[in-house]
């Protein structure tokens, strides 16, 4: 199979985790319009393990559309079932980066066990769950630690990526006007 270039981002909520931030993937279906996007939000206050099981039990949540959609999505308010997962603005900015390949099923793959793979505050949070989406999405990709991200603080770790293009605010616009 041929691959492509693709791209890739990661949506920040400096305010996240106590201050020491919070963060969301964004990867592109090389050949489309499409991108697939989402998070981990673990919004129950204090709650350091989630046991594995569905989305709904760690808050995690993807969404497939544009990339205008997927900033939308992390920019205004999050509902699902009726529980809250972020407020609007609660994501302030976003990186992306132009990769050398973009595996866009092994990062799906890696999605939808990183959505149902519960949470653990030092280990399996929301950055450890994004470096491991994007690196399956590009093997090539150098993050800006030489770790997974488990134990770093997110806003470090966001303020560190490599190559990535400057920060972009996230639309919180009322629709349609982020798409």
């Amino acid at each position: 199979m041929y691959l492509q270039p693709g791209r890739m981002c990661m949506f920040h909520a400096p305010k996240g985790a106590y201050n020491l931030g919070h963060v969301g993937w964004a990867f592109s279906i090389t050949g489309t319009s499409q991108w697939i996007c989402g998070s981990t939000e673990e919004v129950d206050t204090g709650t350091i393990l989630v046991p594995p099981g569905p989305m709904s039990n760690d808050e995690s949540w993807y969404k497939i559309g544009t990339f205008a959609e997927c900033r939308a999505a992390f920019g205004r308010q999050m509902t699902v079932n009726g529980k809250v997962y972020h407020d609007a603005g609660y994501y302030e900015t976003y990186k992306c980066i132009t990769t050398k390949w973009s595996h866009v099923s092994d990062a799906w793959n890696t999605a939808q066990i990183m959505l149902t793979s519960g949470f653990a505050a030092l280990g399996n949070n929301c950055l450890w769950k994004a470096v491991m989406i994007m690196s399956h999405y590009d093997p090539t990709w150098v993050a800006p630690y030489i770790d997974d991200g488990a134990t770093d603080p997110p806003t470090l770790y966001y303020d560190a990526l490599i190559g990535f293009e400057g920060a972009q605010s996230v639309c919180t616009a009322p629709q349609p006007a982020c798409v």
